[in-house]
């Protein structure tokens, strides 16, 4: 076995919509690796800081759409039916993953819940938090039974 080393000293064409120029070897093999693999990981890095979970895997579903359409746009690859059908499938069910989430958020916003106060509502402990703890959450109640109905 041996590598091919002329690989980094040869001019190769990019090919699809940027036909006929011409990078070094070199060049190319270093941005895959920064692009390919730096640049995500740190975006990954930095989206865990500022996403949730449910939107991360939102946007981990559009992986393969958008590299389908990305090698459609630059090599001219064309779709057939089934991935056409496959694309429409994941951009539907991440439309509904969205949509579930926003109805069952804006479903918790609409409760409000206030701590009983020292004294109130049977509550005999020194402050609200202590209170809390020891009943049952009424906004899990009020969903139950709103979606009991």
């Amino acid at each position: 076995w041996s590598f091919p080393f002329e690989v980094f000293s040869m001019q190769m064409d990019l090919g699809g919509i940027a036909q006929g120029t011409a990078l070094p070897g070199w060049l190319l093999i270093g941005a895959a690796a920064i692009f390919g693999t730096v640049v995500p990981y740190m975006l990954v890095l930095s989206g865990m800081k500022m996403l949730t979970a449910s939107t991360s895997s939102v946007i981990g579903m559009l992986e393969p759409v958008i590299a389908g359409a990305f090698a459609w746009i630059w090599f001219g690859q064309s779709w057939d039916w089934i991935q056409l059908i496959g694309a429409a499938i994941v951009l539907i069910g991440i439309y509904l993953a969205d949509r579930a989430k926003t109805v069952a958020q804006k479903e918790l916003e609409s409760y409000s819940f206030q701590p009983p106060s020292p004294g109130e509502d049977g509550c005999t402990s020194e402050g609200p938090e202590d209170c809390v703890k020891s009943r049952p959450d009424p906004t899990l109640d009020a969903i139950s039974k709103k979606r009991a109905k």
